[in-house]
């Protein structure tokens, strides 16, 4: 089972720049990390992929059930008193993952921020989505509360997506991470340290590959400005401007090298070299 979105773009109403455009990427079974800087349009794919929003152009594929917990947890979850009357195993899995207490439920607008978020989980989990969808779940946390929520989303076996700045979360919970640098977004395998590393080392290469493109660029075009020189000597050499009537030696001389096209070769060279440094340039 995977999730796909393909080509997706979307503008918010009443702005003239696209948040996302032409962003495409695959969720398998597992957790996938989205990383990337604040404004970037993390929370904006996310809830396309939870079907939250609908993109103005793409797809997502197939129609899968999500379950989507905002960076928000002070609202109460849909599923709070379907969870509260249920003493099924789901139900009951659910609340002992999340360390939910029986008087939580009602009382839930004087639950503690932690608590709210866990109570959130508890019940994205109890709907049992093919996807679970998590925006910063351990912003503001304390250690025992992150170390609750981390065993707890690990414990998801279905297509888990994690929008978080919390590197150790993600360094321990996905196998994947979409990483969004400017407006490329590019998966690469690992968490963040791992995925980061790749990134790092994939801009060095590239650093290097134009600095070395710049160096040929600049040897080409030397080599072509000596040849395109050459060709003019040479072209001199071939005028019989200046000769006199009288000298047919050197008249023939002149026009067997025409007819060779011996003394071309520098003009084709320059031609040739010409050709090398525009491409050279282009890279």
């Amino acid at each position: 089972m995977q999730l796909n979105l393909t080509h997706i773009s979307y503008t918010y109403p009443g702005t003239a720049s696209p948040a996302i455009e032409d962003v495409s990427a695959t969720f398998p079974s597992g957790w996938t990390g989205i990383i990337g800087d604040n404004g970037c349009g993390k929370s904006t794919l996310a809830r396309i992929a939870a079907r939250v929003i609908t993109p103005d152009s793409g797809t997502v594929s197939p129609n899968l059930f999500a379950s989507y917990c905002e960076q928000d947890s002070t609202q109460e979850p849909d599923k709070l008193f379907d969870l509260a009357s249920d003493w099924g195993k789901e139900a009951q899995r659910a609340r002992a993952l999340l360390r939910i207490e029986d008087d939580w439920f009602w009382r839930y607008d004087t639950l503690s921020g932690g608590q709210q978020k866990r109570f959130q989980i508890a019940c994205a989990l109890y709907a049992q989505p093919d996807v679970l969808i998590m925006d910063e779940p351990t912003n503001d946390l304390d250690a025992a509360t992150r170390d609750i929520v981390k065993e707890a989303l690990a414990s998801f076996s279905g297509i888990g997506i994690l929008i978080s700045h919390d590197r150790d979360l993600l360094d321990g919970l996905v196998g994947q991470s979409l990483m969004c640098e400017g407006a490329r977004w590019t998966m690469r395998p690992g968490g963040y340290s791992k995925a980061s590393d790749q990134a790092a080392s994939e801009r060095a290469s590239a650093m290097r590959d134009r600095e070395q493109a710049s160096r040929e660029a600049k040897r080409l075009k030397a080599e072509a400005q000596r040849r395109s020189e050459e060709a003019a000597r040479q072209k001199g050499k071939r005028s019989k401007r200046g000769l006199s009537k009288k000298d047919s030696d050197a008249r023939e001389k002149i026009g067997r090298a025409i007819v060779s096209g011996k003394d071309g070769v520098a003009g084709k060279l320059s031609s040739k070299m010409s050709g090398r440094l525009a491409k050279a340039e282009a890279e």
